[in-house]
């Protein structure tokens, strides 16, 4: 039987705009099962402990993606920009120091564009 090649996180989202949401992170695993994906402690304060599927996607949302050798991983950022940006500063920092991080590309929300 082969064994799932990430783990699941349903973690609570700000978005730009101060709404919360509930949000899905996939964090994959190497070939010996270990998590590749950086997950951090400030990420790990927002999950959320619940069974329910989650609707929705989580292209749009703000994230830094991780280089790690020759591979990138999409780390999201639950922390808004406008109200919580010590903290999202402090996550990103996070990410970086995680010692398999090459360097990373931040990227915002893109669901807000002005038309």
């Amino acid at each position: 039987m082969a064994s799932r090649r990430y783990n699941t996180y349903k973690f609570l989202y700000t978005d730009d705009y101060g709404r919360q949401s509930i949000k899905r992170q996939r964090a994959y695993k190497d070939t010996n099962g270990q998590e590749v994906t950086p997950i951090t402690p400030l990420f790990l304060a927002r999950t959320v402990p619940i069974n329910e599927r989650v609707e929705g996607t989580s292209r749009d949302l703000r994230h830094l993606l991780a280089y790690i050798g020759t591979e990138k991983f999409k780390a999201f950022i639950p922390y808004s920009p406008s109200t919580e940006v010590a903290t999202l500063r402090a996550h990103l920092l996070q990410i970086l120091a995680v010692s398999r991080v090459i360097c990373g590309d931040y990227y915002g929300e893109s669901n807000n564009q002005a038309f």
